[in-house]
């Protein structure tokens, strides 16, 4: 069995040592294409929202543009990254095709094992807590908070939320 990476300290790694700019979600390609990893954003008619396709030794990764947000793409985008990171190993195989497949409910409602992970590393990758505190610092919780988070880093609404409501110490609730 192979030791678990730390998703957050590997995301942290790849922001250090990939030349990623000030807005993540636009390295997304580039750090793809750092590691050697083919990418292609299209629609497909299946449900799932994005995956690691593994061949050999080579990875792709295809995102499904059947998803209307772009910053839930680019969200499916890191955390496809994250499996390749943290090197989860295949989980299915459909003619012969081998690789890890994800869907909506994978990547928004999984809470353990490895999609919770590459969920981790796609927040800490898309939205550094040490930039994202600095933007959120001093502004009062609500919508307008969330909706320029997500504007800012290139993520859905519903992941900006998600991490202000991790990153704060105020009681609140997103409805």
């Amino acid at each position: 069995m192979m030791p678990m990476i730390d998703p957050v300290a590997k995301a942290k790694w790849v922001l250090a040592t990939k030349d990623v700019g000030e807005i993540p979600a636009l390295s997304l390609a580039a750090i793809a294409d750092s590691e050697s990893i083919a990418h292609r954003s299209k629609t497909y008619p299946d449900e799932w929202d994005g995956m690691l396709i593994f061949k050999g030794d080579k990875r792709a990764i295809l995102v499904n543009t059947r998803i209307a947000s772009k910053g839930r793409k680019n969200f499916t985008f890191a955390h496809e990254l994250g499996h390749y990171f943290l090197e989860h190993q295949p989980n299915y195989s459909t003619d012969g095709q081998v690789g890890i497949r994800c869907t909506l409910s994978d990547t928004n409602y999984e809470q353990k094992g490895r999609e919770a992970e590459a969920n981790r590393f796609a927040v800490e990758m898309l939205m550094p807590e040490d930039r994202f505190r600095l933007d959120m610092a001093g502004a009062p919780i609500d919508f307008d908070l969330f909706r320029g988070l997500s504007d800012k880093y290139m993520v859905s609404k519903h992941a900006s939320s998600n991490r202000v409501l991790d990153l704060t110490l105020a009681p609140c609730i997103v409805i």
